[in-house]
């Protein structure tokens, strides 16, 4: 596997290339002001697109979202007592200022 290294600017040009590069095994890291923004890599066609690991806009690099755990954790959390319309009108109404 290779690993380069693209501003931004020639990214925008060369969009095509680096993704052949990346779907034949090479990560492409994008860099804007000198500082690393974004990874292109290849798809994995293992399983399923939502659990890939693969990082969302804003998150920190290694830190991907375990769609599994995320699951577990609210499968775990009580379900809500009334209708979420009526929870806010409620809250409205109670706490006029």
């Amino acid at each position: 596997m290779i690993m380069s290294r693209v501003n931004l600017q020639d990214a925008r040009i060369r969009l095509d290339e680096l993704v052949d590069r990346a779907e034949a095994g090479d990560t492409v890291v994008i860099i804007r002001n000198g500082q690393p923004v974004a990874r292109l890599v290849g798809w994995d066609d293992g399983g399923d697109p939502e659990a890939s690991g693969h990082e969302g806009r804003g998150r920190r690099p290694g830190k991907g979202i375990d769609l599994n755990r995320l699951r577990a954790l609210t499968a775990r959390m009580p379900l809500q007592p009334e209708e979420a319309g009526d929870f806010v009108r409620r809250m409205r109404d109670e706490d006029r200022f």
